[in-house]
């Protein structure tokens, strides 16, 4: 797409570029523009040339630090133009989140623990809360032996949130470009909370 692209992201964590590369789920289409070696920033403004914007927000998320790849997710979800059609549940649930991104306290991530159910991951928000669960050392049942999560799976928890969210709009393009503006934002080391535009850098 024309005068769609990004010029950076400083936050975008190079040290797990082959984790990402070798874990994140593209489309045959992206598969084939991808190169080594990779850089992240030109990989993204191919994706986004091709209108493969959902293949960019799959970058992106899996390449920001867990925060705020979960922070970008929370603003995808809570996006002010469909305030009216979030559920008192879920915002109360979005409330959480926010409140665990700017305090990550294991006391608060247990408490979206228990608001998860892993075998009925549906809805966006259901994505997002597992990805706060995710982001702890321990992620078993409690009373249960101890099990680690891998290093990206709380990305992988905010892409599918984002994605999800995406794929329930009514154009998904648009809401894609919205989305990433955020993300673009959040990678140079903004908060996301921009409205749209034609550019971001």
């Amino acid at each position: 797409m024309q005068g769609f692209t990004v010029q950076s992201l400083p936050k975008f964590e190079m040290n797990q570029l082959e984790a990402i590369m070798e874990t994140a789920a593209f489309s045959d289409s992206a598969l084939s523009l991808i190169s080594s070696p990779v850089d992240p920033v030109k990989l993204i403004n191919d994706f986004l040339a091709a209108d493969l914007f959902v293949d960019a927000i799959v970058l992106l998320s899996m390449g920001l630090p867990t925060r705020e790849s979960i922070w970008w997710a929370y603003l995808c979800l809570s996006d002010n133009d469909i305030e009216s059609d979030i559920s008192e549940h879920n915002k109360k649930d979005l409330d959480l989140v926010k409140q665990w991104v700017f305090d990550p306290s294991e006391n608060l991530r247990l408490v979206i623990a228990k608001l998860v159910d892993q075998n009925n991951l549906q809805q966006p928000i259901d994505w997002l809360k597992v990805a706060v669960f995710w982001s702890g050392d321990n992620i078993a049942p409690p009373g249960k032996l101890e099990i680690q999560p891998q290093p990206l799976m709380p990305n992988e928890g905010a892409q599918n949130a984002i994605k999800l969210h995406l794929y329930q709009q009514e154009d998904l393009a648009d809401s894609a470009k919205t989305s990433l503006l955020k993300g673009f934002h959040i990678a140079n080391g903004g908060n996301g909370m921009i409205q749209a535009q034609k550019e971001a850098s």
